[in-house]
């Protein structure tokens, strides 16, 4: 059976859903060129065939629609498919566009329509944000039953995923973005500029001729005009969505040009060139998204005081340098997305506090100069308690320089759900390049709240460790001061923990506390864990942490001098189920490393414990020369193997198998460094 609705399958009961791709072009042409009756050297149909991209549907309603015509009809179907304005081909509009409607008639939530509609003002080929499609929703206040952003959030990604399995959205091309196929668009746009929607598409084109619509419209897209000229024509005074953003050579937007706008609810002028906002903008006082994103020429953001009603504000890679104190008197503000302006150098005082019903903001790699508590001295920066005043944030990504604010505890952030905390010196591309040069990006795209610390000192103030503890990813770098292990004796806060990093922590001794009777689920979503100059800590991982660690997937260890054993055990356990899913496995630089399991017994003495790890897929070896024992089994033979050192050393290896040693034995002689497939191979080696 087929069908447009991947719900009709589950429902249904099928037991293998199959998608259905669009045609190669190859196969594109053969469909065409049959239902047509054209030759296969008829360039001219050729080219109208690739206007219908791989859509059979498209492909067999044009091909059956132009079948027999004359070289002129076929030149006007060419060209009115190139600007998505069918309308002069036969059949065209009833038998192509009428069944693609089908498909949206058939939607049965209203939000999901509008969602839909709203995709067809992006340009053709684009790779939608879904987040700007959330912000463009909002604005106009699509969704009827949601309280906060969040929830908005929630629903848009909903209708998106409701879109796709319907096959009216694609994915594109990476994370967080969604495409239309070009018929599909060309459908959707058919659909909006209805006089109920109200829709004009302009984007991607040259806006050139007067239109009677734009009088009319109640949502306008100019985006990526070619010629970036506004129209002279006054526009209608129901707008309420204006998208004007990627036009580069907009430097200006005449004085009057949003007096009559008195309705508009959403603007975007992000990616054009102008250097200030233009006098008429107070008169948007129904306005409430507003996307000022990389406006690298704009500095002056005083004419958004009169904007009273403004709930989401965008301000990304902008180069002001100072918060605006107008900004203060947008009291409504739901949303403020500061990232990446690096050149933002003084948030003043009172400015943040006043926004109390902010539930996100955005300043990654932006300003970090809080002060402790807020100063009223002259040209002073706001204080840190100001940010954690807005009892409302759900959403928080921030940088901060000083480290005392780590040491202070600030009521507030119940509410917060989402986060990343930055301190260290470096700003954040050394973390992101940190991650992305020895974790694998799937763990980066899984790891939500995270926190980056540098240098706080004991005993850890409440509010950090309440958000260690909603944490998924934490990199603690040359922290500790006076902290000799990580967990306190309750092992508590770091059950939600995805990703953790232990960087030049040189007083850290133990992971956790020698009394520690650790809860069993301590660590149970843990999938990296690395460790870093770490140069006191001897013990690792003891056997009742090392036993909840199901999930782990990445184990490094570079340079921690006094290291001896990985996983230590107090009394002898025959059944050592620890770290089913380890598939990486590094011990780099090492030098008193002995034992990768060893068990502690009751007479003083010890012994090696056999401990494999059965979904191990690469295993790294450097500069370990005390290291006799190697936990590679015969069921972890045939795997990709790294091992680095002299051959003096290999030889010394003790194996529980000599058939592993006979494996690898030849391996390691090709050179020191090397990568070596042996029956699986690793992604990207």
């Amino acid at each position: 059976m087929t069908t447009r609705e991947l719900d009709v399958c589950s429902t249904m009961n099928c037991q293998e859903k199959i998608k259905v791709k669009i045609l190669s072009d190859q196969d594109s042409w053969n469909l065409f060129k049959e239902k047509a009756g054209v030759a296969e050297t008829d360039e001219l149909a050729r080219e109208v065939a690739k206007e219908c991209k791989g859509l059979p549907l498209a492909i067999v309603t044009v091909a059956r629609a132009l079948k027999g015509k004359d070289s002129h009809v076929w030149k006007t179907a060419l060209r009115e498919l190139r600007t998505s304005r069918p309308t002069n081909i036969k059949n065209v509009d009833k038998d192509l566009y009428s069944r693609l409607e089908l498909s949206y008639s058939y939607i049965e939530s209203e939000e999901a329509k509008s969602c839909f509609l709203f995709c067809c003002l992006f340009p053709e080929d684009y790779n939608i944000e879904i987040r700007y499609l959330m912000l463009y929703l909002v604005g106009e206040r699509v969704f009827k039953d949601v309280d906060n952003l969040q929830e908005a959030w929630d629903t848009t990604q909903t209708v998106v995923d409701k879109l796709k399995d319907s096959c009216l959205l694609l994915n594109g091309d990476k994370e967080g973005h969604v495409k239309m196929h070009d018929i599909v668009r060309d459908v959707a746009i058919w659909i909006a500029s209805r006089e109920e929607h109200g829709f004009v598409v302009k984007a991607g084109v040259e806006l050139k001729v007067r239109s009677e619509k734009l009088e009319q419209c109640k949502r306008l897209s100019l985006m990526r005009c070619s010629n970036s000229v506004l129209p002279e024509q006054q526009i209608s005074p129901h707008l309420q969505t204006l998208l004007l953003s990627h036009n580069y050579a907009l430097k200006e937007v005449p004085n009057n040009f949003f007096q009559p706008m008195k309705e508009l609810l959403v603007l975007d002028l992000s990616e054009t060139y102008i250097s200030s906002l233009p006098p008429s903008l107070p008169c948007l006082s129904s306005l409430r998204t507003l996307c000022l994103d990389r406006c690298k020429e704009l500095h002056d953001l005083s004419l958004l005081k009169g904007l009273v009603n403004l709930e989401i504000l965008t301000l990304v890679e902008t180069k002001i340098e100072e918060l605006p104190i107008e900004i203060g008197d947008l009291a409504n503000l739901k949303l403020l997305d500061l990232t990446d302006t690096r050149k933002l150098k003084r948030v003043p005082p009172n400015v943040i506090s006043k926004l109390r019903k902010l539930e996100e903001l955005y300043m990654r790699d932006s300003f970090g100069g809080w002060e402790v508590r807020g100063s009223s001295g002259d040209g002073s920066n706001a204080g840190f308690d100001e940010v954690a005043s807005l009892s409302r944030l759900t959403v928080l990504h921030i940088h901060i320089d000083d480290f005392k604010c780590f040491s202070l505890d600030f009521p507030g952030w119940e509410n917060l759900k989402k986060f990343s905390i930055f301190h260290m010196e470096m700003k954040i591309e050394r973390f992101f390049w940190f991650l992305s040069d020895e974790i694998d990006p799937k763990f980066q795209s899984a790891c939500g709240n995270y926190m980056n610390v540098e240098i706080i000192s004991y005993p850890i103030c409440k509010w950090v460790k309440v958000l260690f503890g909603r944490s998924e990813g934490i990199v603690l770098r040359g922290v500790c001061t006076n902290i000799t292990h990580l967990l306190d004796d309750e092992g508590r806060g770091f059950n939600n923990l995805k990703i953790l990093h232990l960087i030049r922590c040189h007083e850290m001794e133990h992971i956790t506390s020698r009394s520690s009777l650790l809860p069993p689920l301590t660590f149970q979503n843990l999938q990296v864990l690395t460790i870093r100059f770490c140069s006191r800590l001897k013990n690792l991982l003891p056997w009742n942490l090392a036993r909840g660690l199901q999930n782990l997937e990445h184990l490094r260890f570079y340079q921690c001098d006094e290291l001896e054993v990985m996983i230590s055990v107090d009394e002898e356990e025959h059944e050592l189920g620890v770290l089913p899913r380890l598939k990486i496995l590094e011990l780099l630089g090492l030098l008193k490393l002995r034992n990768v399991c060893y068990s502690q017994n009751g007479g003083g003495g010890g012994s090696h414990l056999s401990l494999h790890f059965p979904s191990l897929e690469y295993i790294g070896v450097s500069g370990c020369p005390n290291l006799k024992r190697l936990p590679i089994g015969p069921q972890n033979a045939p795997k990709l193997v790294l091992l680095r050192g002299e051959e003096a050393w290999f030889q010394g290896l003790e194996w529980e198998d000599e058939s592993v040693k006979s494996h690898l034995l030849p391996l390691f002689l090709l050179g020191t460094a090397v990568t070596v497939k042996l029956h699986r191979r690793l992604p990207d080696d």
